[in-house]
This record gives structure tokens, C-alpha cells and sequence, in this order.
């Protein structure tokens, strides 16, 4: 098994030339979804100098870049509605509830982009198991700094990925239709 370090783009944008950054962002591809290459192609970069986001590279020994991972901290809504009484339970302790509303209001790390490499020849490249668990240590990491204990993400209404999701501990808690992307994503959350 290959190693991996996870390399911040921020301090990587700190310390070397951005061009350099950016061509070696370039190698990195994932034709089974564009918009995981346009965001890390073309928006990445301005997203962390905005401090909107925190990307991390996943690197193997070579310095190819495995995969990436986009981290922010977002404030969210959750029906109680769609939550089993033991998920609810277990959300209340991390949230305020509106009972008018019926809803749970939650401060939560999201992973907003989460990405792997399809150029690494796949006896090389890292597993979405494995680059989840990197994210979900790191999460982990910051959580002991700064508080906080629950994660969510979008994801295409595609099976596989919701599949994916679910074997690591994510659960469905709504949907959002994007009418820019025309687009219907789940949204799944879990704790850490």
C-alpha cells in the first residue's frame, strides 16, 4: 500500500509560485464528474485565498496528487421530519430546535468538494474509503481545536455515490434542487 500526506493549498499557495501550483493542480482529472475537475481547475485557488474554503491535496510518494478535499464550516437546517427519534435524539444535543418550524439549526463542518484522481493507474491510487477516513481523521483533528461534531455534504442523486456515503457513516437527511445546475443533490450528514 502506498503512503499518503495530505498537503494544505493554502500554505502550498503561501510557499511556492501560484503558476507552479496551478499546472500541477492541472494533472489532476475526474472524468465521471466535471464539476469536481472545474471547481479544482478553475475555482479552487480563488476559494481559498477568500478564505471560503480550506483545500487539502492527497499525495502519494511521488507527489502525484491522489485526490483533494474541500473543508468549510456552515451553519444548517435539518427537518426533524426526516430524522428517525434516535438520530433526533442524538442531533439535539448538537443543535437548537425550532419547534415551530420543526427544525434542527446546526453549525457543521462541511466537506463541500471531494474529488479522486481517474489519471493514477488504479493499482496506485488511493480508495474513496481511504481518502474519506483521511478526511473524517482530519475533521476530527480540527474538532478537538475548535468544537464541533457533525458533518454534511451534497452528492448527486446517484446510487453509487449515496452507496458510498452511506458505508461511511453518512446518513440522508434532505434534498436541495440546484436550478443553476439544474442538478438535485442529496444531503447527508454524520457525526464524528
Amino acid at each position: 500500500m502506498n503512503k499518503y500526506n495530505t498537503l494544505n493549498l493554502g500554505i502550498l499557495l503561501r510557499d511556492y509560485d501560484e503558476g507552479i501550483v496551478s499546472k500541477k493542480i492541472q494533472d489532476f482529472n475526474c472524468p465521471i464528474n466535471e464539476e469536481i475537475n472545474n471547481f479544482f481547475h478553475t475555482k479552487a485557488i480563488g476559494s481559498v485565498k477568500r478564505h471560503q474554503t480550506s483545500t487539502f491535496l492527497i499525495v502519494d510518494e511521488d507527489s502525484q496528487i491522489n485526490g483533494f478535499y474541500s473543508l468549510t464550516h456552515k451553519s444548517l437546517e435539518v427537518s426533524a421530519v426526516n430524522l428517525s427519534k434516535t438520530y433526533a435524539k442524538k442531533i439535539s444535543i448538537y443543535s437548537d430546535f425550532d419547534e415551530y418550524r420543526n427544525t434542527y439549526y446546526i453549525s457543521a463542518f462541511l466537506i463541500a468538494q471531494f474529488g479522486k484522481n481517474q489519471n493514477i493507474p488504479k493499482s496506485n491510487v488511493i480508495t474513496g474509503d481511504e481518502m474519506m477516513e483521511m478526511v473524517l481523521n482530519h475533521l476530527r483533528t480540527i474538532r478537538d481545536e475548535i468544537a464541533g461534531n457533525v458533518v454534511y455534504l451534497e452528492c448527486e442523486n446517484k446510487e453509487k455515490l449515496i452507496l458510498f456515503y452511506q458505508r461511511n457513516g453518512f446518513v440522508k437527511f434532505g434534498e436541495r434542487f440546484s436550478t443553476t445546475e439544474n442538478t438535485n443533490y442529496i444531503q447527508m450528514l454524520r457525526f464524528l
